[in-house]
């Protein structure tokens, strides 16, 4: 594994020579961290290369045609979560990146279907935390961001009940202390949110922007000029 190696990786993500790149990732060429770092520099793609994916996690290849019968989604899991990962900013830092990418994945192990067919996944954000955690800590990652993409996926789902000056604080306060800021948050959610059922989605966008708007507009601190 070396510097050369890691060109010819480079030269065939850009030519989307997905083969290539699993090749060089399954026989050690290419470490899977390195290998993840350029999927995430590249999210707006990510859908392209998920071959590359499956080769650094197992988990998301069972992913790919897991079934979310529920009103709030209309994509198999590794759908949805792809095209969260895909609305995000280039420029959204990798705890951000991370944490959407990961969000969902406890699902696998949380479903449970009603009487009416309709699938449910209670407390999966608790079993996707310990996956992200599990494989972040095997690729190496430092252990201040596996902490922060814990909590973004812990929190990902906040169930907004009451909204006022008041919770929002108390939230962002929250957060400051866990060392995680509340746009960070604002940009998981979002994404989570738009990969969502478009048909349903637009209620919990509104609450979003009522949150974004409490916290910028009484909360959050101006920045100073320097």
């Amino acid at each position: 594994m070396g510097i050369d190696d890691r060109k010819v990786f480079d030269i065939a993500f850009d030519d989307k020579d997905n083969e290539v790149c699993s090749y060089l990732i399954r026989n050690g060429c290419v470490d899977k961290k390195y290998a993840l770092s350029v999927l995430l520099e590249h999210n707006k793609d990510i859908k392209q290369h998920k071959e590359i994916l499956h080769e650094i996690f197992n988990d998301f290849e069972k992913m790919e045609n897991f079934e979310q019968n529920n009103p709030y989604h209309t994509r198999k899991l590794l759908d949805h979560v792809l095209t969260a990962v895909e609305t995000l900013d280039e420029n959204s830092s990798d705890v951000v990146k991370l944490a959407v990418l990961f969000h969902d994945t406890g699902k696998l192990e949380t479903k449970t279907t009603d009487e009416n067919g309709i699938d449910h996944f209670y407390k999966h954000s608790v079993a996707s935390e310990e996956i992200a955690e599990k494989a972040l800590n095997e690729l190496n990652y430092d252990e201040h961001i596996v902490d922060k993409v814990k909590i973004l996926i812990h929190y990902h789902e906040m169930d907004w009940q009451k909204i006022s000056d008041k919770t929002v604080q108390k939230f962002v306060n929250k957060l400051e202390r866990e060392g995680v800021s509340f746009e960070d948050y604002l940009q998981v959610r979002k994404a989570d949110i738009l990969a969502q059922n478009p048909e349903k989605y637009n209620e919990r966008l509104l609450i979003l922007s009522k949150i974004s708007e409490i916290y910028k507009t009484n909360i959050k601190q101006p920045e100073l000029d320097m």
